[in-house]
């Protein structure tokens, strides 16, 4: 099944945490220090919430997307994004949330981010930071 996407700059993540666990009725798949993760089946949806001291008016929702499952169709959304001059970076397997990763990135008329990625390997912590790959969203 494949998931939309949304990352979530925020200023407390304990506090958040607690807020989405309440709405959601479960705990984060993956926490660290400065990330929280939810998925969920029903919605189908990964939330992530990156740590960030200063959150500013604008910086809240650095951007949206949909995590593929790992069946081909991130292929045919290259593809497609190729052909109608929507893409603007690709990116293979990056470091990212915890996790390598193939991305595209796109960005909607009115300046919004949106990635549809790929997890190829999900990591735990300390794998991620022995990782010697950087970038991220």
């Amino acid at each position: 099944m494949h998931h939309l996407h949304i990352a979530l700059n925020v200023q407390d993540l304990g506090l958040s945490v607690e807020f989405y666990s309440a709405i959601f009725n479960t705990r984060p798949d993956k926490r660290t220090g400065s990330y929280a993760r939810f998925t969920l089946e029903n919605p189908a949806l990964v939330l992530a919430l990156n740590l960030k001291a200063k959150v500013r008016s604008g910086e809240r929702v650095p951007h949206f997307g949909f995590r593929l499952e790992p069946d081909g169709t991130f292929s045919g959304i290259h593809e497609r994004l190729l052909e109608r001059g929507l893409l603007r970076k690709r990116e293979q397997g990056v470091l990212c949330c915890h996790a390598v990763q193939n991305k595209l990135w796109v960005r909607d008329p009115d300046g919004n981010n949106w990635e549809f990625y790929e997890v190829l390997q999900d990591l735990t912590p300390q794998e991620a930071a022995g990782d010697g790959r950087r970038g991220c969203c």
